[in-house]
């Protein structure tokens, strides 16, 4: 997932997703910073801003952000923890906070759980968030603690295939 983002002088947010032209720009601002259903795909970055804002005061100013990916969404391959993770790196470099990626990471969590209304737990955001290339994570979900190991596929082919099978963990077990 890549984004463009400016701060604004006031504070106004804009959201445009070339993943979903149809939708437009889903404007928001941060005195408003609530769940909508009509506000689909942005409801994300909205929430990681309302948690960033509770936490760092200097988030005072509105923003435009683009947002593009090739990550298929609702295919079970973190296109929500990858906009929720773009967002804090976006906030983090334009208001110069010097955020942990680990506290990045809980935030998006965060917004799954408490914003969007999904129990889900932390592996996506992990994964998104603390990946390194040609490394593979050994994660406790339990502690937070991990290790990388080190991950050599070069006599091997990784293939992710969208089958356009949605994969929604509102409606699985794992939200009950």
């Amino acid at each position: 997932t890549y984004g463009a983002a400016r701060k604004r002088q006031d504070n106004q947010l804009r959201f445009y997703s070339e993943n979903f032209p149809q939708l437009g720009i889903i404007q928001s601002n941060l005195d408003e910073l609530v769940y909508k259903k009509e506000d689909d795909w942005a409801n994300y970055p909205k929430g990681v801003l309302k948690y960033l804002k509770e936490k760092y005061p200097q988030l005072t100013f509105g923003m435009d952000i683009l947002f593009c990916g090739d990550i298929p969404n609702g295919a079970g391959l973190s296109s929500s923890a990858s906009i929720e993770l773009l967002t804090g790196v976006i906030v983090d470099d334009l208001f110069q906070i010097d955020i942990k990626r680990l506290e990045l990471v809980k935030i998006g969590q965060q917004v799954e759980n408490n914003f969007i209304g999904v129990n889900s737990g932390i592996m996506d955001q992990f994964a998104i968030g603390m990946g390194k290339k040609n490394q593979a994570i050994l994660l406790d979900t339990n502690t937070l603690e991990y290790n990388y190991v080190p991950a050599d596929f070069s006599d091997h082919q990784v293939i992710i295939m969208n089958t356009n099978k949605r994969r929604e963990l509102a409606d699985s077990k794992y939200n009950e």
